[in-house]
């Protein structure tokens, strides 16, 4: 059998692997993607981080790309830009403070990166600027929810009100699957507590219930400062932990993370897939 080397981080609780070198004596495929994020069978986890081989990374600019647990790529992700630039810190020598991640064709900017005493990396990302789009009324069983879609690079959709995390698991995969999204989309359950303080849960497309989200963050974020409901700064609390994120003069927003190293290691993929 052939190792897979891997190293795993955790961003408040939504955990990617960052699999440097996929050996190319095995495919790529959907399959095998949901088996190494399974938890008994592979590593558990959001998602995996891997950079194409097709491009060269030089000293400011790399290139990677990302997979959901359900074998899906994803266009962006705030916390695995994240954990991919944690990765990024720990083992690229003179990796400069400001350097840039490729996603598709959109470039991310890393401003800082910094271990912290609890050997956390303290990561300050600049997650681009939100694209608004009209609200729409949505019929979810016997609910009419209001839902407010943006797109960070991946598309997200708002829903204001309080909800239980068992209200979440059963209308999240509604949403996500709803035919006005015809991509599938993340989904964000909102409640503004005061002008500097937002809680949500999330439903992660291609994830399910997951703690945390970057990117789910940033558009909760934008739709509540677009309906004037907080300042250009404040505290996005979710089930994994705070994060902070910040409305800057040209629109982007700017998330400052926390990631957290987990384990690396090699582990194998089985000869017969799995997960079918």
């Amino acid at each position: 059998m052939i190792p897979i080397y891997f190293h795993k981080y955790h961003a408040f609780g939504n955990a990617y692997t960052v699999i440097p070198d996929w050996p190319k004596q095995i495919s790529l495929t959907t399959a095998g993607i949901q088996t190494l994020c399974h938890s008994a069978y592979g590593l558990g986890g959001d998602g995996l981080l891997i950079p194409p081989k097709s491009v060269e990374n030089n000293t400011d600019r790399f290139p990677i790309r990302i997979y959901n647990p359900d074998g899906s790529e994803a266009e962006k992700s705030g916390n695995g830009l994240s954990i991919f630039a944690a990765y990024l810190h720990q083992t690229t020598a003179a990796l400069p403070p400001m350097f840039a991640i490729m996603i598709e064709q959109a470039e991310v900017i890393v401003h800082n990166h910094q271990t912290q005493p609890d050997h956390s990396i303290a990561i300050t990302v600049d997650m681009g600027a939100p694209i608004y789009f009209p609200p729409i009324q949505l019929k979810v069983d016997d609910q009419l929810l209001t839902a407010y879609p943006i797109s960070m690079g991946n598309p997200h959709c708002v829903i204001f009100g309080r909800f239980s995390a068992d209200q979440v698991a059963y209308y999240g995969p509604l949403i996500e699957t709803d035919p006005a999204f015809p991509n599938r989309t993340n989904v964000q359950f909102v409640e503004v507590q005061d002008q500097q303080n937002i809680a949500l849960q999330i439903w992660e497309r291609g994830a399910g219930y997951t703690l945390a989200s970057g990117s789910s963050a940033c558009a909760t974020f934008a739709a509540c400062h677009q309906l004037g409901l907080v300042n250009p700064a404040v505290n996005l609390h979710m089930p994994g932990g705070v994060l902070p994120a910040q409305l800057t003069p040209n629109n982007h927003i700017v998330i400052q993370n926390k990631v957290q190293p987990i384990a690396n290691g090699r582990v194998y993929l089985p000869t017969e897939p799995i997960i079918k």
